[in-house]
């Protein structure tokens, strides 16, 4: 059972009638998302419910809410002022309800353009980034960036969360466009997610694992602050050449746990998987040291490209194992696959560092809620994830070591 959304009502100006939302500020929230709905569907669509539950998993609170049109249940979508009004009041309520929370803004298509026209006309007060659920470029198979020139107004980092078959945004124009935006825009593509973020069948994957992916790109870590000018976090491009890949290279990603700001390097933590028949944690205490390859999901490079030498990896069996078996060191920063020609697949060397007295099954880790979180837990398909300190801690005393 999900967490209960406050239900909430303010006003937008003298001759605009009131609008509804939803607040749903979980305990411990970092960062509030200021989350519009698109076009055809209002703020209890269920796509909105979902990545509202998924956030406050993730200590990250969102204010949802209606415009004008939608709340008179009205066809036609209101016109760009009175939605960047709309905008504003939603902005103001939430600074309102939530003093001193960070603040981002966005939305599903529609919702994101008219906050992005709002932020590009005048800065909303107290925002920090704009996130796009589906950035509504063109109509479909009407091709066109027209849309997109306010954007270069836009002072505040931007981060794009896009389906590659979505028809609202051809890539070959959408590339340009951050390309244009520099170090203020990020792109994340979510490999064969249309405009709603639906992936077929035959990709292997659900749509609730997409929405996990689309949820771990947004800030911050339950863990991580953000401060004033911290870019959205983002995660790097599912598809291969489907984006300038010096755009590619470039997205900005979230701090693992522990990791500071700037300066000297804290040691970070992670958990690693391998088949063991495959190469088991034997095998790497054999040869001492190894390059970690053959990891492709999106979301598992972006983790592997955070590793710094030094970083504690807890090392995990898949198969009929299942189980954390061993402690590994990253020996060297991640650097390009030279056995791959897709300049986005990455590579890093880890050396051993002792096996556990015993094994730690993820069966047990699923018991204990101190793991609740852990992306061992929560993104099983994932073969590289963060773990906090504690985390790394409490598994390394689970399994008999130091």
């Amino acid at each position: 059972m999900g967490a209960t959304a406050a239900e909430l009502t303010f006003t937008i100006g003298d001759r605009v009638a009131p609008v509804s939302g939803l607040l749903l500020l979980p305990p411990g929230a970092r960062v509030l998302y200021v989350l519009a709905h698109g076009a055809g569907a209002g703020m209890r669509h269920p796509f909105l419910e979902t990545i509202s539950q998924r956030l406050a998993e993730r200590a990250i609170g969102t204010l949802r809410y209606q415009f004008p049109y939608m709340e008179q249940r009205a066809r036609r979508p209101d016109p760009p002022a009175v939605a960047e009004a709309a905008v504003r009041a939603a902005v103001a309520e939430a600074a309102r309800a939530a003093p001193g929370l960070p603040l981002v803004a966005g939305g599903k298509s529609f919702g994101g353009r008219m906050t992005s026209s709002a932020q590009a006309n005048e800065p909303l007060p107290g925002v920090r980034g704009l996130v796009f659920l589906g950035f509504p470029l063109h109509p479909p198979g009407r091709p066109g960036d027209k849309r997109a020139e306010h954007l270069a107004q836009v002072q505040v980092p931007m981060l794009f969360l896009q389906g590659t078959r979505d028809e609202f945004a051809d890539l070959k124009l959408l590339g340009p466009v951050i390309e244009r935006l520099g170090k203020r825009a990020t792109l994340h593509l979510v490999e064969g997610g249309d405009h709603s973020f639906h992936v077929l069948k035959k990709s292997g994957r659900s749509d609730g694992e997409v929405m996990d992916e689309l949820a771990e790109g947004l800030p911050p870590r339950q863990d991580d602050a953000v401060a004033p000018g911290d870019p959205p976090a983002a995660l790097d491009s599912r598809a291969a050449g489907r984006a300038p890949a010096s755009r590619q290279n470039d997205a900005v990603a979230p701090r693992a746990p522990g990791r500071p700001r700037g300066g000297d390097h804290m040691p970070s933590y992670w958990i690693v998987k391998t088949e063991p028949s495959a190469y088991s944690f034997d095998q790497l205490e054999r040869d001492k040291k190894t390059v970690w390859d053959g990891v492709r999901n999106a979301l598992a490079l972006k983790h592997l490209r955070q590793m710094k030498p030094g970083d504690r990896v807890l090392v995990y069996h898949t198969g009929d194992e299942k189980a954390v078996v061993g402690l590994a060191e990253v020996a060297r920063e991640p650097y390009p696959d030279p056995k791959q020609a897709d300049e986005k697949l990455a590579v890093v060397e880890l050396k051993a560092a002792g096996r556990l007295p015993q094994p730690v099954p993820l069966a047990e880790i699923k018991r204990d809620r101190a793991f609740a979180d852990l992306g061992l837990v929560r993104m099983g398909r994932l073969s590289v994830v963060p773990a906090s300190a504690d985390q790394f801690k409490r598994l390394l005393s689970m399994g008999g070591g130091k």
